[in-house]
């Protein structure tokens, strides 16, 4: 095997060698842009902000990563293709099982090489003091690695494509599906291990398939049972894909069904209105809680925008324990934001202040110079390279980097930039935790609220206290709160909505809204009754279309909606229609199924695969047609001598009368022993 491994590095390094280069110029240019602020890079002009700029420097890892995976795999396998070299090489005396091992070996050694070498020392040099104003942690790296190491599945993906004989080149590039799911996997992965386990999968079943394909010479019924299997995963993937993308773009061009929902909006008059949005957030319908339909905001909201009509609102999501929180959603090992927290303040550009969730401190880095200048604690301001004596501590429940907010089971501060201090705005009365804060006016002097285990606090951005008022529902169950405030006359509002946790049973609870004066005394009480979370208006034209969707699927998430929402997902006006695209989707389930039958009777494909592809179909639709249809090799076929029937030219014997295939005719030619 070694004398194969020196062969295929020393045919390939050239090829490395330009990814290499190429990738290197990738680094170069990324590092520049996030290195000079005072310049704008030709693309991407946004990132020399420096938010974040290990999560830009990502793009040259998740984007350059599996194309070159894909150029090394198909350049590589391309070779064995011309002048049937593979018929050549498995002739040698040594097993196609090792001949594969030994060129994936060396292509995957050739990739790693020339991708992580620019990865790695960019990551490494904008981690240097004196790059980017931002601290580093070695686990910022995971995400480069992860890239890395999904760029080697889509490598796999490449000897597939270009080893397998298919009819299509169309149906050759469905098992890159595979290879796009797994980069979907790991960009939204939580963790880093489950990162890893949908690298490890991805790269198990593309690997198999590949190996099948290779020592069967790109053809399928000689491939073993694992690798076609595997084969059938990856085109299944890749179909998967192609209907997610068809649907992004019939929906993009106004194609696909109309989801519509609706929520309970305030007026800048303090009115309490439902709001139906289209899923562009257009404006559908407008009406009161009795529900006549306000024409007049209707006609101001498609002039101005439904944003423009209401009040803005601020909102605390109460969690069962304190700890890392982000305002934008939950926190993936991908963002820097799992680490440190970027702060912005108002007028302050020559430091630039974030804080660590690992040192527990805020940091303060010079904005010209790139490095760091200090640390703040809650005891006050030390210069580098001396530490506070005292950390904030690991009870944070919330930092809002906006407003310079960071909010402790104890204490909630303010970051004042220009003292180079914080300053405590609210602490809670003894025995009662902080669960959760909300800045109702963000870069204005307005008003911060504050959740207790028992009470609602609402104050001034300097601290001063302006109302407080108890809870008046169990926040286990009503955790997602709501604010809004009125000028004239002064008013607050706060509503109870069912917490997110509660599953199926929070569509149908009501919401509760209370409407507070300046005393805190209680001004009104409103029941919102409990509205569902979507609706699809279904027309005809959009059951057409959703039945590319598997029917099986269907029928499940159907059911899931009835359990959740107690109804459909359709309106009553639009129930018929709806349940109408439920049934042909299960006419087009019993459709696929009869086609495949048909189809496997058709080319004497047997009993088991017969009714097993049948049910298969069944469930899947279309798309496991398609799968039936590119994956197999399907033979010629012509009439039989024996009962005039069509049949299949690759039997020895006639499928329907059992008849063997008549002997050719002498013509002179034969050879006699």
């Amino acid at each position: 095997m070694k004398p194969m491994l020196v062969k295929e590095l020393r045919q390939n390094l050239k090829w490395a060698i330009g990814v290499l280069v190429v990738m290197s110029l990738g680094a170069i240019y990324l590092g520049w842009g996030l290195t000079q602020p005072g310049r704008q890079p030709i693309l991407f002009p946004d990132m020399w902000r420096g938010n974040y700029p290990f999560e830009w420097f990502q793009m040259l890892s998740t984007l350059g990563c599996p194309l070159a995976g894909l150029l090394l795999g198909v350049l590589h396998m391309a070779a064995e293709k011309r002048r049937d070299l593979w018929a050549f090489l498995v002739h040698r005396p040594i097993s196609p099982t090792t001949i594969f091992l030994a060129k994936a070996t060396a292509g995957l050694g050739l990739y790693l090489v020339a991708v992580a070498v620019p990865v790695g020392l960019g990551t490494a040099w904008l981690a240097a003091p004196g790059h980017v104003a931002a601290p580093f942690y070695w686990p910022m790296a995971l995400p480069a690695v992860a890239d890395v190491l999904t760029g080697g599945v889509y490598y796999l993906a490449a000897l597939l494509i270009t080893m397998r004989e298919a009819r299509w080149y169309g149906s050759r590039t469905l098992a890159v599906g595979v290879a796009v799911l797994c980069s979907v996997l790991v960009v939204a992965a939580p963790d880093f291990w489950m990162a890893l386990v949908a690298i490890a999968v991805a790269a198990g079943v593309l690997g198999v398939a590949a190996w099948g394909s290779f020592i069967a010479g790109g053809r399928y019924e000689p491939q073993p049972v694992v690798a076609k299997a595997a084969l059938g995963a990856s085109l299944i993937a890749g179909i998967a894909i192609v209907f997610v993308v068809g649907g992004a773009i019939l929906s993009a061009t106004g194609g696909v069904p109309q989801f519509t929902w609706t929520s309970y909006q305030l007026t800048a008059d303090g009115e309490v209105v439902r709001l139906t949005q289209d899923r562009r957030g257009q404006t559908v319908e407008i009406t009161d809680l009795d529900g006549v339909r306000r024409e007049d905001l209707e006609r101001r909201s498609k002039e101005k925008g439904w944003y423009d009509l209401f009040l803005a609102t601020g909102a605390v999501v109460v969690r069962s324990a304190p700890g890392r929180v982000d305002p934008y959603g939950p926190l993936r090992y991908r963002q820097s934001r799992l680490f440190y927290a970027q702060i912005a303040t108002r007028g302050m550009i020559s430091t630039l202040w974030g804080y660590s969730y690992r040192e527990q401190l805020l940091l303060a880095f010079d904005s010209r110079r790139k490095v760091l200048v200090g640390r703040l604690g809650p005891d006050g301001y030390t210069a580098e390279p001396d530490r506070p004596t005292r950390r904030f501590g690991h009870n944070i429940v919330a930092i809002l980097p906006h407003s310079g907010l960071l909010a402790f089971v104890d204490v909630v501060y303010a970051l004042d930039a220009e003292e180079r201090a914080v300053q405590r705005l609210y602490t809670p009365t003894k025995g009662q935790r902080v669960l959760g804060v909300s800045d109702l006016r963000v870069w204005q002097q307005g008003e911060i609220v504050v959740v207790t285990e028992g009470a609602i606090g609402f104050v001034t951005s300097e601290g001063a206290d302006l109302m407080e008022v108890k809870l008046e529902h169990d926040l286990a169950r009503y955790g997602y709160i709501r604010f809004a405030t009125t000028d004239e006359p002064q008013r607050y509002f706060v509503w109870y909505a069912p917490s997110p946790n509660l599953g199926a049973e929070a569509p149908r609870m009501p919401r509760h809204l209370i409407v507070y004066d300046t005393d805190g005394a209680v001004l009104a009480r409103h029941e919102l009754p409990p509205i569902p979370l979507l609706r699809a208006v279904s027309t005809w034209r959009d059951a057409v279309i959703g039945l590319a969707v598997p029917p099986a699927f269907m029928v499940a998430a159907f059911v899931t909606m009835l359990v959740q929402q107690g109804s459909g997902p359709f309106g009553a006006e639009d129930a018929s229609q709806g349940y109408i695209g439920i049934v042909l989707a299960l006419l087009v389930a019993v459709a696929c199924a009869v086609v495949t039958v048909v189809l496997a009777r058709r080319y004497a494909l047997g009993r088991s695969r017969k009714w097993g592809w049948g049910v298969f179909n069944f469930l899947v639709g279309p798309a496991g047609v398609l799968l039936l249809w590119g994956l197999r090799d399907w033979p010629a076929r012509q009439a039989c001598h024996g009962c005039g029937v069509m049949r299949v030219v690759d039997r020895d014997r006639c499928e329907h009368c059992d008849a063997q295939f008549p002997p050719p005719v002498p013509d002179g030619t034969e050879i006699f022993e």
